[in-house]
């Protein structure tokens, strides 16, 4: 993935999270956790089907599912779209 591809992923999840969870976007950044920004543990479970809608993630393993529960800031759920895309 070019630096293009990055910055343009990371901004689509900003604006998703932004949209979803009604946080102001320039809250929003990948050195914050989702608790900074008032994403909750509960939560988790609507951005496992904002990642799979919004980009095209299958999320069918106990592994991935733990990786996304265990995710702690924003740069992680970007790492994990990365790795986990098609």
């Amino acid at each position: 993935m070019d630096i293009l591809e990055m910055k343009s992923l990371n901004e689509h999840l900003k604006r998703v999270l932004s949209l979803s969870f009604n946080i102001p976007l320039e809250e929003i950044s990948e050195d914050k956790t989702l608790n900074e920004i008032g994403i909750k543990k509960s939560d988790l479970i609507l951005i496992n089907h904002i990642l799979e809608q919004e980009f095209d993630i299958r999320i069918s393993t106990i592994e991935q599912f733990e990786q996304i529960q265990n995710s702690r800031r924003i740069s992680d759920l970007i790492e994990f779209i990365e790795k986990n895309q098609y």
